[in-house]
Formats: C-alpha cells, sequence, structure tokens
C-alpha cells in the first residue's frame, strides 16, 4: 500500500522507472511480487518486458536435492541415500506429489518416514531459495536482496519459528544462530520445520 501511494504505478510498469526507486523501495517492491505470486495473481501480462521464470526455485531444489547426500539423517546407507535423493527429486518436480508419496517411498515406518519427508523436502526448497536470492543479488549487484522467514501460522508452528514468521535478513545474513552441522539460519530450523 505504502508503494501504491508513493510509486503510481499503473497496469504497464515503465521498468526504467525502477532506476529512481531507492534500495528500500525495490526491496519491498520485490517482496509484493512474490506475495501476489503466491498468492496467485497475475501481475504480468503477455505483453509485458519483465520475464520471470518462477519455476526457478523448483528447479534449483530438484538440482540441489539431486546432489545432497542426505548425510544429516543419521544410520543412512548408500543405498537409502540414493532411494532418498530419488524421493525428495521427484516431490520437487512432479506437480500433485504429496509428502504422503514420498512417505511410501522411503524404507522406514510411518513416524521416521514422516520426519524426514517434511524435514528434508523443507531444506530443498530452503536451498533453492538461498540459491535464487544468490543468482538474484549476481543478477542485480545494486539491488537490496532481503528472505523473508514464513511460518504456515497454525497451531502446528512451534515456539522456535513462530517469532521469526515475517522477518527479513539482508543478503549474507542468517536468521538465527545456527548449530552446524544441522543448522544453518535459514529452514529448517528442527526436525518437522515446515518454514520457508
Amino acid at each position: 500500500e505504502r508503494l501504491a501511494n508513493e510509486y503510481p504505478y499503473r497496469k504497464q510498469l515503465d521498468f526504467g522507472y525502477l532506476d529512481e526507486l531507492d534500495e528500500d523501495a525495490i526491496a519491498e517492491l520485490m517482496i509484493l511480487l512474490q506475495q501476489a505470486t503466491r498468492d496467485g495473481i497475475s501481475l504480468f501480462g503477455k505483453n509485458s518486458k519483465l520475464q520471470i521464470d518462477w519455476t526457478l526455485t523448483n528447479k534449483r531444489a530438484a538440482e540441489w536435492a539431486r546432489e545432497y547426500v542426505y548425510d544429516l539423517i543419521k544410520d543412512i546407507d548408500k543405498k537409502t541415500q540414493i532411494i532418498l535423493q530419488d524421493a525428495i527429486t521427484q516431490f520437487v518436480e512432479t506437480p500433485g506429489m504429496t509428502l504422503g508419496d514420498v512417505m511410501d517411498m522411503l524404507p522406514y515406518d510411518e513416524e521416521r518416514a514422516q520426519r524426514i519427508a517434511i524435514t528434508e523436502t523443507t531444506r530443498a526448497y530452503s536451498k533453492a531459495t538461498q540459491l535464487a536470492s544468490e543468482d538474484l543479488k549476481k543478477e542485480f549487484p545494486d539491488v537490496k536482496v532481503v528472505t523473508v522467514w514464513t511460518t504456515n501460522n497454525d497451531d502446528l508452528v512451534c515456539d522456535l519459528c513462530a517469532p521469526l514468521d515475517g522477518a527479513e535478513v539482508a543478503d549474507g545474513e542468517t536468521f538465527y544462530d545456527p548449530e552446524p552441522p544441522y543448522q544453518d539460519g535459514f529452514p529448517p530450523r528442527h526436525v518437522n520445520c515446515r518454514c520457508w
């Protein structure tokens, strides 16, 4: 709303106008664009000059899931590692695939399969978002890139993650002091973390 009042955008944006905005206004605009897309609002018509590949995060998540060795999961062998890589990659690449489908692919009881499915899909998307943020920063070095922590905002959100909902960090910062190797300052903060 602040941007709408301060900068008179119309249906057809003149993207040269972005040069006149300060870093905070551009960062706010980027957050608004991400939120609008997440809500299913089509902001750009076919004739728009701005071309955004909204599947980039999914591609990065799939690439990351294929390469990740799942070394943070206790007591897995090479065969199980390959199964995990395949399951998480398929989840990211296959529209309509559910966490239940991932759980069915894992050679564990329901409780452990659920913990791994939730935690590792969260990790894959979080890593992909971090990589996409790095790409954005390289492509637009003068633009302030911020990352926003989002919870599911429901009764299952834990006391560790709830205060982080809506928190923003700039490029190079983390949301909390991590405890390596299990945490990196981004989601997942714990086993069964569903944040992004």
